[in-house]
């Protein structure tokens, strides 16, 4: 999604956008980015924002398109955002030009390894989706660390079940998966107390990415640039996303493929 080191799985690179063989799309506009899953989990990640700060400074690793950004800058924060992709940059300015609360945006380039902001300069730091492109994903963590002020929060989501990976993850670039083992141990490493780890996704967000993403992926890589990524209308996406709250009520063992956690730095 934003980070520029290279991926040890098959001939993906992510980097704002998709590289596969020869061919380009833009993956910050891709479907799993804009879409009904996504939006859910981004309506996830803001009501945990809201429930532990209710003003303050965000910052989104890895923003890409900007979606959560202008999510939360519509709702009082001020949302700042990385990402590695100049592009993905220059389209959240283009997005949010023209709006009167543009000024509680704030997006620059910049490395999730290397954020390039001051020590405890942010009561909360998101990666959503980021960590399993990251292949120092302890340094990133660490840098959120860093940067969040004490009592701070750090919400992630990742995809979870590394015994899953496969296709989708190598077209999206990910280098891992994670178990809640795994990925408490990284934040506890870091410093972190873990309020919470869930795993989550079972069974709409499973079929959604096998039998609707995945193919769309295919499609759009096939494709290229010769076809526009789709676009989904805001009502739509409210509508259509509530969908998936069927899956934070069905929770079965390991069958979700999602994790969501939340830690806190020590005041």
């Amino acid at each position: 999604m934003f980070n520029s080191q290279k991926l040890r799985q098959a001939d993906c690179v992510m980097s704002g956008r998709l590289r596969h063989t020869a061919k380009t799309i833009d993956w910050g506009d891709e479907a799993s980015f804009t879409g009904p899953q996504h939006y859910f989990r981004e309506s996830l990640i803001i009501r945990t924002i809201k429930s532990v700060l209710p003003k303050g400074n965000v910052l989104d690793l890895g923003c890409g398109g900007g979606s959560l950004m202008v999510r939360l800058a519509r709702q009082g924060y001020h949302a700042y955002g990385i990402d590695m992709s100049p592009k993905a940059v220059a389209r959240v300015k283009a997005t949010v030009a023209g709006y009167a609360w543009r000024k509680m945006v704030h997006v620059r380039t910049g490395d999730a390894t290397k954020i390039p902001y001051p020590p405890a300069s942010m009561d909360a730091v998101v990666a959503g989706e980021t960590l399993e492109h990251v292949i120092h994903d302890r340094v990133a963590v660490s840098e959120a660390y860093r940067v969040l002020k004490p009592g701070g929060s750090f919400i992630i989501t990742v995809p979870a079940n590394p015994r899953k990976f496969g296709e989708i993850d190598r077209l999206a670039g990910h280098v891992r998966r994670y178990t809640r083992n795994d990925l408490s141990y990284i934040l506890k490493n870091a410093g972190f107390t873990v309020e919470r780890i869930f795993q989550w996704g079972f069974p709409l967000t499973n079929l959604w990415q096998t039998y609707l993403l995945l193919p769309l992926i295919r499609w759009r890589i096939k494709q290229g640039d010769a076809v526009p990524a789709p676009v989904w209308p805001e009502p739509a996406l409210r509508l259509l996303s509530q969908v998936f709250s069927v899956d934070l009520v069905i929770r079965r063992g390991d069958r979700g493929d999602c994790l969501f956690a939340v830690a806190r730095k020590n005041p």
